[in-house]
């Protein structure tokens, strides 16, 4: 297989360091005698149990990013008993107690672990649970012993030194820098790790990181996209593409991609890229609006544990197929077929079956999985159609949803008087609110009165966006409203 070994922007390797707006940019290391299996969010269980002993393996899973709530530890998916984990020795640790985090008993099954599975949620969890504590010094241990540590969304940031979008109060992930929680488990050292990059839009959020901090080596991971980290080399697994960025200039950009087979020495930062073969070629067809009518509705995903799967609602945008999942941005879909269609912004497609005058499901193929989602019947997918169609429809207007002005009001107000209205708001909400009521007060009795609501725009993700001004300073909100006019989620920041 033919290899060439990238440069950057220069035909010179000057030493071991790299140059970096006047700062030298210091080397990265992974773990000597273990390995990390890091993905951009979709889970690489391949290549983690096969590095973990396959049949062999002792797993320790470790879901406290997911869990949201006390309430949601009873709803975690069966880890030991279904999936890739039945059959092997296995076991699940999870508090946010550092007192239990720090004991013995806790860390126990940790002392014979060769793998160890990180789940995605909120990176900043993991590390007010564990950063300090006898667990994060018996995870050191089991990469020590040669074992494999593993983890995708927040489950990969958290790998790294330097932690991102750490945000907790607000609980905002759109904020890169979050004085207080930047400090990850360090795993992957002079490191910071974004995800979901190409799903979410976030090619250039790390821009903001690499300019405060050139002295850390970026890594932006694709969606689907896993790499294996071992001593001081980076290999992709693929199959999409992970962005390096290097503090040096790639044609106007601050990074540059590598993909499957490709490899990156971490301590001279000098990649050497294999011979990859053209990506395919998808040809769009011209759809039929009568079959895309076929596909209209929203569909229902598999259960994640004891709770319900995300629903996908699927409806029409002119003459162009769009998709929503969950709380998720609207996705164009282009048809491949009158079956098949393809995202382009992100590697999935989506497939109806043949011969139906109104399809009873439809199967995602995604990351390698083929997952099929049921019809939801007319009376209950219409109103998320009805919502879903709205929101585009608000997102080209720019036009606020309906009472999501008065919700804001009232909302903060209510804060204001230690009295929050739950009624008003989803249950996920009304729980984070009771969670952090006490910070919140202080918050707002700090800035004083509101003076102003303003508008501002309607977000990527369907949220309306305002700045509010109080006497003593000012926020940005995000408040996205349910289609039952409760306020369904909503978060906010200091602005200046």
């Amino acid at each position: 297989m033919k290899k060439s070994t990238f440069l950057g922007s220069t035909c010179l390797i000057l030493a071991a360091l790299a140059m970096s707006g006047g700062a030298l940019a210091a080397p990265s290391h992974g773990p000597a005698k273990g390995y990390l299996i890091i993905t951009g969010g979709a889970p690489d269980y391949k290549n983690f149990l096969a590095l973990a002993g396959g049949p062999k393996a002792h797993i320790v899973v470790i879901p406290t990013a997911a869990v949201t709530r006390p309430a949601d530890e009873a709803n975690l998916p069966p880890y030991c008993k279904s999936g890739p984990f039945a059959g092997l020795e296995c076991s699940v640790l999870h508090t946010t107690d550092r007192a239990v985090a720090d004991s013995e008993a806790f860390v126990a099954p940790l002392k014979d672990a060769t793998g160890v599975w990180l789940e995605g949620g909120r990176q900043w969890r993991l590390a007010d649970a564990y950063l300090g504590t006898r667990t994060l010094k018996e995870l050191f241990n089991v990469l020590d012993r040669g074992g494999v540590i593993a983890g995708g969304s927040a489950g990969a940031t958290i790998q790294g030194s330097y932690m991102i979008r750490g945000s907790s109060q607000p609980d905002d992930n759109t904020i890169m820098m979050a004085p207080g929680h930047e400090t990850g488990f360090g795993f992957f050292t002079n490191v910071a790790i974004d995800q979901h990059v190409d799903a979410r839009g976030r090619e250039n959020d790390l821009a903001v990181v690499m300019k405060a901090h050139p002295e850390l080596l970026g890594i932006g991971l694709d969606q689907s996209t896993s790499i294996t980290v071992h001593g001081d080399v980076l290999t992709v697994n693929g199959p999409q593409r992970v962005a390096i960025w290097d503090g040096k200039d790639h044609e106007g950009k601050g990074y540059y991609h590598l993909r499957k087979g490709d490899t990156l020495n971490t301590v001279t930062r000098v990649a050497t890229v294999v011979e990859h073969p053209p990506e395919p070629v998808r040809k769009e067809i011209t759809p039929d609006p009568k079959v895309l009518s076929r596909y209209l509705g929203a569909y229902q995903f598999p259960a994640m544990g004891n709770g319900a799967g995300p629903a996908m609602v699927i409806y029409v945008d002119g003459n162009q197929l769009m998709s929503r999942l969950g709380n998720q941005g609207a996705l164009p879909y282009f048809p491949q077929s009158e079956t098949l269609f393809f995202a382009k912004a992100v590697d999935a497609q989506l497939e109806f079956p043949k011969g139906e005058e109104k399809a009873s499901q439809v199967t995602l193929h995604q990351n390698g999985r083929d997952i099929v989602a049921k019809r939801i019947d007319d009376a209950a997918s219409r109103p998320l159609v009805e919502a879903a169609v709205a929101m585009a429809q608000r997102m080209k207007d720019q036009k606020p949803a309906p009472g999501s002005e008065a919700a804001l009001r009232k909302l903060i107000a209510d804060v204001q008087t230690g009295k929050p209205d739950y009624g008003m708001m989803s249950q996920g909400l009304a729980d984070a609110t009771r969670a952090q009521l006490a910070g919140m007060q202080k918050i707002f009795s700090d800035l004083g009165a509101v003076q102003s609501v303003t508008f501002r725009s309607v977000g990527p993700a369907g949220p309306d966006i305002y700045q509010v001004k109080f006497e003593k300073g000012a926020q940005e909100w995000r408040i996205w409203m349910s289609p039952d006019g409760k306020v369904d989620a909503a978060n906010f920041r200091a602005v200046q």
